[in-house]
């Protein structure tokens, strides 16, 4: 059986600007005193992650959104089947097609 969630990690501090053009990571360096408070370590940032795929509370269950290791309410968007069927669409056009 395949059982799916949805993890958000909160703001993880990694080196995701590394490859960005040099603004980016320049602006990013300028914000790093103040970002390095309100982020977590990436070990922090995996710990939802773990939780969900080996924790017994949440193997029973399947589908649902996760923060901090605890269910949360998910965006009504994300059941709103005609969007869902629209972004399914669009994510299967290839590049070349956009």
């Amino acid at each position: 059986m395949v059982k799916t969630y949805c993890v958000h990690p909160g703001m993880v501090r990694t080196d995701v600007v590394r490859n960005m053009p040099i603004f980016l990571r320049f602006g990013n360096s300028i914000a790093a005193p103040v970002m390095l408070l309100l982020q977590k370590s990436p070990k922090a940032g995996a710990f939802t992650t773990i939780y969900c795929a080996t924790s017994a509370n949440v193997n029973s269950h399947s589908g649902f959104y996760y923060v901090n290791s605890t269910k949360q309410q998910a965006n009504p968007v994300s059941s709103d089947a005609d969007k869902c069927r629209a972004l399914w669409k669009v994510s299967e056009r290839s590049e070349r097609e956009m």
